[in-house]
C-alpha cells in the first residue's frame, strides 16, 4: 500500500496473507456397525460463510456398507447432504449389508472444501436378552422380556452398543428357547397360554429390540411351571448370541405363606388381629388353613365376631395375596403357641404368639373434684400390660365366644370423701360394671350400665379396679387418687 508523500515502512508497511481452503470433517458415533444394522455419523464444515453447500458422502465399498441421509431411508453408495447458508453440521446414516463384514472408508466432499473421511468396520452383530429375572416362583404371573441387537464388546460377552435394524433391511426373527420347559416355558403370539419350549418375536427395520408388549402384542413372556432351574437363550440367524447376556438362568421356587400378628402377645380371654400374605398372586384361588399348635391356650377365628377354633380356613381369590384372621387367648391360660398356615402350591408359614395374663386400668377419672359437684362417669379398659406392669400398652377386646361378660368392680377407699354410683342404687363403697365380648371397656355412662364417682366431702380417696378371673390391675393406672375439695 502506498500513500503519496508518505514513506512505506519496510517491515510493517506490508502483510503476507495466506488463504487456505476450509475442510470437511467426518465424525462417527461408533467405529463399528453390525451387519444388517445402521449407525449415525456426522459431517462438519469448518467454515459457515458458504452460502449453501451440497456435500457428497460416499461409501468406498457399497457391497459392504451404504449411506443414507435419514434413518428411515434405504441407503445408497452415495448420498448428498444439503447445507443451508451458515449451517455447519448434518447427520448421515451408515447401513451395513446383511452378512457383509470389513472396513469401509466414508468420504465427504464439496468442491470448495478439503474432503474429509473416516473408517467404519462392518462386523457380525450380536443379540442379548433383557428384562428376564433370574428368579421367580412357580405361582408368579408370566413375566415379559425381550431381545436387543447391536455391536458386541471385544469379548463377545455382551453388547457394547445398541443399533437398529437398517432401513430397507430384513426383519429379524429372534427365537427364545427354554432349556428345561418342564420348569418354565416361552409364551409368544402363536402359542397357547401355557407356552412351549421355544417362542419367537420380531425386530423390524428402524428398531433394535423385540416388542416390549404382551405375547398378544408381539412380545414374549416367561411362564413358570415347576420348581427348578432352566436356561433361557436367544438366537437370530447371522447374529452372535452374547455368551453372558444372551443366556439367562432362571431359578423357580415354590412361594411361601408369611404370617403376621399385630402384637406378639394376646391376653387370656382377649383377642387380637393378625394377617397373612401369599408369596405369589397367580394361584387360581386357594384355601389357606390356619392351625393353632395348642388350642387349649390359643384359638383362631376368621373375624372378630366368630368364636375361635383350633383350625380355620380362609379363602383367597385368584390375584389376591392378603388375608386376615383373629387370635384369641383362652381364659386362664398362658404360654407361647405356634400358628401354622398351609395352602396348596405354597410352602408353610408360621408365626408365634404368647398368651399372657391380661391387665385392667381406670380411664376418665379426674384427680380433683369439688364436694357436691355432679357425679363424674369413668370406666375401665382391659388389654396387655407394659413390661413394668404400670399401665396397659395395648387394649384388646374380650374374645368372641367368651363364657360371658367380665364383671369389673370399682372400689373407693374412703366413701365418706367420694363413693361409687351406678344406675342400680345409691352411692356405695363398691359398684360393678361389665365388659361384653367384642369390647375392651365398661360402658362410658351410668345410663348405659357404667359407673360414676360421687364427690361427698373434702379429703382424698383411692379408687381401685379389679376383675375376675385373672385380670391384673395396672400398678399406676389401675388405681387413681381423687382429691375432693
Amino acid at each position: 500500500m502506498a500513500v503519496p508523500g508518505f514513506r512505506t515502512m519496510t517491515g510493517t508497511g506490508t502483510r503476507t496473507v495466506g488463504v487456505t481452503q476450509p475442510v470437511i470433517s467426518v465424525s462417527l458415533s461408533a467405529s463399528q456397525v453390525g451387519s444388517g444394522l445402521q449407525e449415525v455419523g456426522s459431517v462438519f464444515l469448518s467454515a459457515s460463510n458458504h452460502g449453501g453447500a451440497a456435500v457428497t458422502v460416499t461409501s468406498s465399498d457399497p457391497a459392504v456398507l451404504l449411506v443414507s441421509g435419514a434413518a428411515g431411508t434405504v441407503g445408497q453408495a452415495q448420498v448428498t447432504l444439503t447445507f443451508a447458508p451458515n449451517q455447519t453440521g448434518a447427520n448421515f446414516y451408515m447401513q451395513a449389508l446383511e452378512g457383509a463384514t470389513g472396513a469401509v472408508t466414508i468420504t465427504a466432499s464439496e468442491p470448495r472444501f478439503t474432503s474429509g473421511s473416516a473408517t467404519v468396520t462392518a462386523v457380525q452383530p450380536g443379540v442379548e436378552i433383557q428384562g428376564l429375572p433370574t428368579s421367580t416362583t412357580t405361582l408368579s404371573p408370566d413375566v415379559g422380556f425381550y431381545a436387543q441387537v447391536g455391536v458386541p464388546n471385544g469379548q463377545g460377552t455382551a453388547l457394547q452398543r445398541l443399533q437398529a435394524v437398517r432401513a430397507g433391511g430384513t426383519t429379524q426373527v429372534a427365537t427364545f428357547t427354554s432349556g428345561t420347559p418342564a420348569v418354565g416355558t416361552i409364551v409368544d403370539s402363536t402359542s397357547g397360554p401355557g407356552g412351549g419350549a421355544t417362542g419367537t418375536a420380531r425386530i423390524p427395520p428402524g428398531q433394535y429390540f423385540t416388542s416390549f408388549g404382551s405375547p398378544a402384542q408381539g412380545g414374549v413372556a416367561f411362564h413358570p411351571v415347576l420348581s427348578g432351574t432352566t436356561v433361557v437363550s436367544v438366537a437370530i440367524p447371522g447374529f452372535a448370541t452374547m455368551t453372558t447376556t444372551g443366556f439367562r438362568t432362571v431359578a423357580l421356587s415354590q412361594p411361601g405363606v408369611t404370617l403376621f400378628v399385630n402384637v406378639s402377645q394376646v391376653g387370656s380371654g382377649l383377642q387380637e388381629g393378625a394377617s397373612g400374605q401369599l408369596g405369589a398372586p397367580n394361584h387360581g384361588g386357594v384355601t389357606v388353613t390356619l392351625t393353632s399348635s395348642n388350642p387349649s391356650v390359643l384359638l383362631l377365628s376368621p373375624d372378630p365376631s366368630t368364636p375361635g377354633a383350633a383350625s380355620i380356613q380362609r379363602s383367597v381369590a385368584d390375584g389376591v395375596t392378603g388375608f386376615s384372621f383373629v387370635t384369641q387367648g383362652v381364659e386362664g391360660a398362658t404360654g407361647t403357641v405356634t400358628i401354622t398356615a398351609t395352602a396348596s402350591g405354597f410352602t408353610n408359614g408360621t408365626v408365634t404368639q404368647t398368651v399372657v395374663q391380661p391387665g385392667i386400668e381406670i380411664q376418665g377419672l379426674a384427680s380433683t373434684m369439688s364436694a357436691g359437684a355432679p357425679d363424674a362417669p369413668f370406666f375401665a379398659q382391659v388389654g396387655i400390660l407394659n413390661g413394668q406392669g404400670t399401665a396397659l400398652v395395648r387394649v384388646q377386646s374380650l374374645r368372641a365366644g367368651a363364657p360371658g361378660p367380665v364383671t369389673v368392680t370399682f372400689t373407693s377407699s374412703a366413701p365418706g370423701v367420694g363413693a361409687i354410683t351406678d344406675q342400680a342404687g345409691p352411692p356405695a363403697v363398691s359398684k360393678t360394671a361389665q365388659i361384653a365380648p367384642g369390647l375392651y371397656y365398661t360402658p362410658f355412662s351410668v345410663a348405659q350400665g357404667g359407673v360414676a364417682f360421687h364427690p361427698v366431702a373434702a379429703g382424698s380417696t383411692d379408687v381401685t379396679v379389679s376383675a375376675a378371673p385373672g385380670y391384673v390391675p395396672a400398678i399406676t393406672t389401675g388405681n387413681r387418687t381423687v382429691t375432693v375439695q
